[in-house]
């Protein structure tokens, strides 16, 4: 993720994270496995907040098998996954977060 303070001075750092931004690097990507025998998942996001947008993307064929019957909320530096109980430990996706 990007690594930047918000009292940085330095123009090279600033222009390093600039650049980073533009080539796609963000601290509000990641990924998540949804919890085995448990009907949700919370998932750290420091950039997430009340009225955020999350976006979230299968990786494994059984993450797309459950993409219908999940259903996610955004929290503060936080979203909650509602999701099917089972015992598969491989459902795994990528997530952004905006606003």
């Amino acid at each position: 993720g990007l690594d930047i303070n918000p009292g940085e001075t330095s123009v090279r750092k600033i222009v390093d994270t600039i650049r980073q931004l533009v080539q796609g690097k963000s601290n509000a990507v990641g990924t998540f496995t949804l919890t085995a025998n448990a009907t949700s998942t919370t998932v750290t996001a420091p950039t997430c907040a009340p009225g955020s947008v999350v976006f979230w993307s299968p990786q494994t064929a059984h993450a797309a098998n459950d993409m219908a019957t999940t259903s996610v909320v955004a929290g503060t530096g936080q979203f909650v996954l509602t999701h099917a109980n089972n015992a598969r430990t491989d459902r795994i996706f990528g997530w952004e977060v905006r606003g």
